[in-house]
């Protein structure tokens, strides 16, 4: 249940020592940057294939070649088609959720369903297992590869020229902290803010970008892709997104906001942030190393009430006992 939403005035006989934004990928949407998913899946389309892809259609399994090193390359065109196919078989050409989807990836497009048949045939069931095995050794190297793409696509995005007022006079770039889930410099370039933490790094650095999930669904690949529960498994963990490593990298920052919350008077701002699955962890941290029962947290009234009800019951699922309240800044 959401524990408040409305205004709220209990701080203001208080003076607010420092605040704690939680920036995501609605913060950049805001400033009119390019930065959707359906946005990366039309960089690979206009880079790689010179802006023509039918969706749905027919794709082969990439196929490597053995370099003289020993290395296998692939040709992008082939591996651009193949992620551009199994992420829409899996959820559709608008990629409004690509990290989950890679956690849940369909594959039945390139590798044999075994699920589907019962075969007595001995020399069928084999011939299955070793055509599966292969395929899927191919595909996985080649859908492992999004991450370089997406890195590529992530150096190419515009930042904004243009500040939001009401945000500049909420902030306090010598002071306030960030916990910035975005790849883009925004906020140092429009707002010249200080204290950022790119918890899943930038263009610069190393990016990290997947799926959050746990359990692996190796019964399920045995089951309707066997010979390639192997090969799907080791992607699936490749594909994951490290946050116990990005929360480690960046320790400094989850000190320093501790000994602020210790010592002056500490609330807490989300902007354009979508409380995902994966994210949670971070929110469990932060609810871990300070005490929020004197804290409000502040979303921003552009999502509506029943997501700002949902996301008000993952908070409380983290840890979360201060009250929740909303701000408002124009679109």
């Amino acid at each position: 249940m959401i524990k408040c939403l409305g205004q709220c005035t209990r701080w203001s006989s208080i003076i607010i020592m420092a605040k704690l934004f939680i920036i995501g990928n609605g913060f950049d949407l805001a400033h009119g940057m390019k930065t959707k998913y359906s946005d990366f899946r039309q960089f690979l389309i206009d880079n790689y294939l010179n802006g023509e892809y039918i969706p749905y259609t027919f794709c082969d399994v990439p196929q490597a070649t053995l370099m003289p090193d020993g290395d296998e390359q692939y040709n992008d065109v082939d591996v651009v088609k193949s992620i551009l196919k199994v992420l829409d078989d899996t959820e559709g050409v608008d990629w409004n959720e690509v990290e989950d989807s890679l956690g849940c990836l369909q594959y039945s497009h390139f590798l044999d369903d075994y699920g589907e048949y019962n075969p007595e045939d001995d020399n069928y069931i084999r011939d299955t297992y070793c055509r599966n095995q292969d395929l899927s050794k191919q595909l996985c190297g080649a859908i492992c590869q999004i991450n370089n793409y997406f890195q590529e696509w992530v150096k190419t995005i515009k930042i904004a020229t243009t500040p939001k007022r009401e945000f500049m006079e909420l902030t306090s770039p010598q002071n306030d902290l960030f916990l910035n889930f975005n790849y883009t410099s925004t906020l140092q370039d429009l707002y010249n803010i200080k204290k950022v933490c790119h918890i899943h790094g930038t263009v610069n650095d190393k990016i990290y970008f997947g799926h959050g999930e746990s359990y692996c669904p190796s019964e399920e690949y045995e089951k309707y892709w066997f010979g390639a529960e192997y090969s799907l498994k080791r992607l699936f963990f490749d594909l994951r997104k490290n946050t116990e490593e990005a929360f480690n990298k960046h320790k400094d920052f989850f000190n320093e906001l501790h000994d602020i919350a210790c010592n002056s008077t500490l609330d807490i701002y989300s902007y354009g942030f979508s409380f995902s699955d994966v994210d949670k962890y971070y929110l469990k941290e932060i609810c871990r190393i300070i005490k929020t029962k004197n804290i409000c947290f502040f979303m921003n009234d552009h999502d509506n009430a029943f997501k700002r009800e949902h996301f008000a019951d993952v908070l409380v699922e983290c840890g979360f006992k201060g009250t929740i309240s909303s701000f408002h800044i124009e679109k």
